[in-house]
């Protein structure tokens, strides 16, 4: 029935009733109600709801008493009552009929409030406006309250699906409201309170469910919609809403919660990978994301106060484990810079930073905020942040334990033992991994403190023995420790996997010769702690590969090469590979590196690389190059190296380790290439690795300044291109004459660099540790000028050609022939037992002492003809222990030996039983670093300076000088640069350019001592001994511990010491003029004559000759003898050589005979290329 119109004055007085009852001014109520009853008497049924509406507000405002309660509960029948007498005015009857469903619902009755309340209400306002149209704004907010009650009335009685869609039948309703009326207090009120609930009920259920597509409440497609409700009402609202039911600390609660579940939510959305159907795209993901942290952020820590000492903001810790977790997600291989928004994964990490920094102006000495701030900091490449936030960490938790230690009680805010121990080895890891060497020093005592905590969590954790209690004082028998929490065999084995990566790292850096051996042996026995079954992580590829790079750097091949292989067996979905062939490194049983995550792709190719080297090391070079192929077989293969980029293209997620990594085995496939087919075929093979680099490297928004094209031909008959030829794209030479080492030549000076070509615009992520070595087997080694190869080859061979022999070579055997001893270096062979000589079926190799050959036999840096040497002990007797004794590459760790590992103690038997599952958050990986535009170019160009680099060795080993020069004009620009860059960021000082770069980035010192001894090398080959000389002594003032420029230099340094000494022809005297003979002129008594003729100046031990000659041998063996107790010589066979030559030429032939058995065993476990290749 349509409603009566009322005379003005009436209406005026409802308007003012109207907007009273919105604005929630219920002290007003009473006398409005007076005067429309008195000028509308027939709205009894309106002045009834608004007088029983302000008894509810009253009651309201505090808990309801069972007074109260049957004070409210009285007011029913009489609205009831009126209720169903209205029949004029439906707006009324409306108003009254939610007016008793609030009543219901105060009292605790939600069952008569459903009875009562409409079923629906997304129709009720399409209802009144047919019966006469919505007069009241009030009648509003009624549509809005009775939703809201009905919705709490359900989840009361645990209808929570049904409430979920009451709630979201208002979306529509709320969101069309105009805003004048929207901003009305009570009208704010009940849609916040509306929407406060639809949002709870839908975190709660996207907890439960997971955000299952199935769900059929909440799909994922509406499963946002009240929160976006909510954040656009929280936008438009003007000011705090004044409480009327509730305090305002209730309402200030309500808010944080609110934007909580918000938060929550879209937390699990984005770490379950919720997004089809949610968001329009991974931006308006993040961005989303983002505001609401902020906005949950701002209103947590004005809610929240500063803890005491004695407490922990438990809240506040908790909101920064979700944002780091979030965080690990959006920095993961999943989601990509352009998806993040300006700046990418680095902006997003300083975001967190901020959020981390101001979480701890409400927490005090939080543990878990120091440990967020570490893994950030390190992630963004702030390793010197990083390691303070570290060492805070470490000092507040070694103290914090300690007090636990001596009261027995716990203290709240210290991380448990397993996410100590964890974050412990990340920053061991981290430490040495990206550092230097003062960090690699600090990581030993951050390693000393993990030990310890092992060694008291064993032998807490052992049992005790059974004591009576006769023997116990009464008062001490019922007092007992609190027991620790278990620690699971995951924890136990990241600790001692840290504590070996921190060994085996200074083992690499110490200058204690002495003690290289032990540490070295220290982290292999970590290592096996680490992969024992027991722990359940016998299968860990990070474990197997860390243990089977130590082994090989003490050149146990067997050992390396069974953890290799159990790594890439572990890393393999499909069957474990068990056979070292061809066909399984390059069959089938390579995956594709799509199905991969970035962490087990890199460690695969790693594991892949490393095999290369062991396998080139026991001279099976094709088998070696199939494992290089393998490698490269992850991202592709041959669509990366030929052309086709539609996979490539698909892996946006490469690191910058991977793709230097990439890099890199394609140097060692260079380098094999050389050694089989000689250095013209890896010429000619070159121009792959230029290729490969500029599609690994090139940035997608800049094109290159230039195209890289193949260097020389050098195949059968056709001359060889020039270097300016091959990299520019020029027409080929008519006649590039090989140039013989003569003294006549000579090479252009060096500033001929200002020609170079400037390299490629490039942008990448991050660099890690390398050692800059050319594959030097062909070249000047070991101190010896010339240039013939022991190698027999009969024909040459392409990089295709090796391929498809590798199927037709017969498989390598073992012969128990122990009569056929190899010859290396001319010295004698080391007797060993248990020892096998492999075979290959190319026919030509290595000498054995019968004089018959064995194919790939000959040490692999040993590829040149030994200068015949005059007989000496040296070379004739068994010597004694070397100086560090090392054993045989064949010796098993098991086995009793002075290298043998340690026997460390397991853990007891409840600690060595198999833990539970843990979950992947608990003990997340290091990312990757961040590293800042300037430092990603300033890593490219390193690793494209030594690509250069690697290259002009090939063309010096192929005799062409000229092209030599040129490679080496391209590395000094790309060094000019690095030297331009770090005086404008950090200033032109010594130390600034003697420091290196974090992630194993050479320094520019260094850089500038790798191009002037390669340019040396090349003065060598050529017989410009002075010029070559004068190169490797201003290498050594930019890097005084460069091995390849000591290693040069000392030979020429002892070269001139044994050169002959010239020849002295004797002067003709002048007869004086006839005089009165003296004294002086008479003849000579017989004795005096015979002294003067027995001692003449040439031989004198004063001469300056005879003076130059001993300091040069003295300065050879000072440097040498330093270079071979450093972290850059200990394991150079070169220097180790020169240095028992040094020995030889002073008359020591004992050491010298040590140093070229070490040299022996050194050469017996040497790959192609160092192990610190593998980055």
């Amino acid at each position: 029935m349509l409603s009566q119109r009322e005379p003005d004055k009436a209406r005026h007085y409802l308007d003012l009733l109207d907007a009273a009852r919105c604005d929630g001014h219920w002290q007003e109520i009473t006398e409005l109600t007076r005067k429309v009853g008195k000028h509308a008497p027939q709205r009894k049924c309106l002045i009834l709801t608004a007088q029983t509406e302000r008894r509810i507000a009253e009651v309201s405002g505090r808990p309801i008493t069972s007074s109260s309660a049957t004070a409210l509960s009285q007011l029913i029948p009489p609205l009831q009552a009126a209720t169903e007498k209205e029949k004029a005015f439906n707006e009324d009857a409306f108003q009254a009929q939610i007016c008793l469903g609030w009543i219901h619902s105060t009292v605790g009755d939600p069952t008569l409030a459903l009875s009562i309340l409409p079923p629906t209400f997304d129709r009720v306002s399409d209802r009144l406006s047919r019966d006469g149209g919505i007069t009241a704004r009030w009648t509003q907010v009624c549509i809005i309250k009775g939703a809201y009650l009905r919705g709490l009335s359900l989840e009361e009685t645990n209808s929570l699906g049904e409430a979920i869609r009451t709630y979201e039948s208002m979306l529509p309703y709320i969101t069309s409201l105009p805003s004048t009326f929207a901003n009305t207090p009570e009208n704010r009120y009940w849609t916040e309170s509306l929407l406060t609930r639809h949002c709870m009920l839908s975190s709660r259920h996207v907890s439960a469910n997971q955000v299952s597509p199935s769900i059929l409440a909440v799909p994922p497609s509406r499963v946002l919609a009240p929160f976006r409700a909510y954040s656009k009402y929280w936008d438009t609202k003007s000011a705090l809403i004044t409480g009327t039911l509730f305090k305002a600390g209730d309402r200030h609660n309500s808010y944080m919660r609110t934007w909580g579940h918000y938060y929550d939510t879209l937390s699990i959305l984005l770490q379950r990978e919720t997004t089809q159907h949610v968001f329009d795209s991974r931006l308006q993901q993040g961005v989303e994301l983002k505001k609401v942290e902020a906005t949950y952020e701002s209103i947590l820590l004005k809610e929240t106060s500063f803890p005491r000492a004695d407490e922990a903001n438990s809240q506040i810790e908790s909101w920064v484990d979700q944002v780091m977790a979030n965080w690990g997600v959006m920095c993961g291989h999943t989601w990509q810079d352009e998806e993040l928004g300006e700046g990418g994964k680095a902006a997003l990490g300083r975001g967190v930073l901020d959020v981390l920094y101001r979480a701890a102006t409400k927490s005090f000495h939080s543990t878990r905020v120091l440990r967020h701030l570490f893994i950030v900091h390190a992630a963004i490449a702030e390793f010197d942040v990083a390691t303070k936030a570290l060492d805070s960490y470490l000092q507040i938790l070694v103290k914090g334990k300690a007090r636990v230690e001596n009261s027995g009680e716990p203290e709240i805010g210290l991380d448990d033992d397993e996410t100590s121990l964890a974050t412990a080895a990340a920053g061991i890891k981290m430490l040495c991994t990206y550092g230097r060497r003062k960090e690699a020093k600090r990581a030993l005592g951050i390693a000393h403190v993990t030990e310890n905590w092992l060694q008291r969590l064993h032998s807490t954790s052992s049992p005790k023995p059974v004591v009576s209690g006769e023997d116990v004082p009464e008062d001490l028998v019922d007092q007992q420790k609190p027991s620790r929490p278990p620690v699971s065999g995951k924890a136990l084995a990241l600790g001692y996997h840290a504590l070996g990566i921190s060994q085996s790292c200074w083992a690499r850096l110490t200058y204690e010769t002495a003690s290289r051996p032990d540490l070295q042996a220290k982290a292999i026995a970590d290592f096996r702690i680490a992969l024992d079954p027991e722990f359940g992580e016998e299968r860990n590829v990070e474990f197997l590969y860390s243990l089977a790079f130590v082994l090989a750097e003490t050149r146990d091949l067997d050992g390396a090469i069974a953890a290799t292989k159990q790594a890439l067996s572990a890393s393999s979905r499909g069957p474990n590979t068990n056979g070292v062939s061809a066909t399984d490194f390059a069959g089938d049983s390579v995956e594709d590196g799509s199905d991969f995550d970035p962490d087990r792709r890199g460690l695969l190719l790693r594991c892949w690389h490393l095999l290369a080297l062991l396998l080139s090391a026991r001279q099976n070079f094709s088998t070696a190059i199939a494992s290089c192929e393998a490698a490269l077989e992850i991202y592709g293969g041959k669509a990366i190296l030929y052309g086709d980029l539609k996979l490539l293209d698909s892996l946006k997620d490469l690191e910058w380790s991977e793709r230097k990594n990439i890099i890199e085995v394609k140097m060692t496939q260079l380098a094999l290439a050389e050694v089989v087919d000689g250095p013209e075929e890896a010429v000619n093979a070159s121009g792959e690795l230029l290729g490969l680099y500029t599609k690994l490297f090139k940035s997608p928004d800049k094109p290159l300044e230039r195209v890289i094209s193949s260097p020389a031909n050098t195949n059968g008959t056709s001359t060889p291109r020039s270097f300016r030829a091959s990299v520019l794209g020029l027409p080929s030479r008519k006649n590039t004459g090989r140039v013989e080492n003569t003294n006549s030549s000579s090479l252009p000076s060096s500033e001929a660099t200002d020609q170079a070509i400037q390299a490629p615009t490039i942008s990448v992520t991050s660099d890690t540790a390398s050692t800059l070595q050319d594959s030097n087997h062909h070249s000047h080694f070991l101190g010896r000028h010339e240039s013939k190869k022991l190698r027999k080859r009969n024909s040459r061979k392409s990089m295709g050609s090796i391929r498809k022999g590798r199927a037709a070579s017969p498989p390598r055997t073992s012969t128990a022939d122990g009569s056929r001893k190899r010859i290396s270096l001319g010295l004698p062979t080391r007797h060993r037992h248990n020892k096998t000589t492999p075979a290959d079926g190319h026919g030509d190799g290595s000498v054995y002492e019968d004089g018959s050959y064995a194919s790939d036999e000959v040490g692999v840096a040993i590829s040149h003809d030994m200068p015949s040497m005059p007989s000496s002990p040296a070379a004739v007797s068994d010597p004694p222990n070397p100086l560090h004794f090392i054993p045989s590459a064949t010796a098993n760790m098991d086995k009793k030996n002075p290298n043998t590992y340690p026997v460390a103690p397991k853990p007891p038997p409840s600690q060595r039983q198999r833990p539970q599952p843990i979950t992947l958050h608990k003990f997340p990986p290091l990312a990757e670093p961040q590293f800042s535009p300037a430092d990603q170019s300033r890593h490219t160009l390193t690793l494209l300076t030594k690509i250069w680099l690697l290259i002009a060795s090939l063309y010096r080993r192929a005799s062409m000088p000229t092209d030599a020069q040129g490679a080496l004009s391209e590395a000094t620009t790309h060094v000019q640069s690095i030297e331009t860059f770090i005086s404008k960021r950090e200033g032109s000082s010594a130390e600034n350019f003697a420091m290196p770069g974090y992630g194993g980035v050479k320094s520019c010192g260094e850089l500038w001592a790798d191009v002037l001894a390669e340019r040396a090398a090349l003065h060598t080959s050529l017989g410009n001994v002075d010029q070559a000389s004068a190169a490797y002594e201003t290498a050594l003032g930019h890097f005084p511990d460069h091995a390849a420029a000591t290693v040069g230099l000392c030979n020429i340094l002892l070269d001139a010491y044994s050169a002959p000494p010239p020849t002295v022809t004797p002067a003709i005297p002048i007869e004086p003029p006839p005089s009165t003979p003296t004294l002086a002129s008479l003849p000579p008594l017989p004795s005096q004559q015979i002294n003067i003729t027995t001692h003449n100046n040439s031989d004198s031990t004063t001469t300056p000759d005879r003076l130059s000659r001993l300091a040069a041998r003295d300065r050879a063996y000072g440097l040498l003898s330093a270079l071979t107790k450093s972290g850059t010589g200990w394991d150079n066979s070169e220097a180790w050589f020169a240095l028992a030559r040094a020995y030889e030429e002073g008359g020591q032939v004992e050491k010298a005979k040590e140093s070229l058995w070490w040299v022996v065993e050194l050469e017996e476990g040497r790959g192609v290329r160092r192990w610190g290749n593998i980055v």
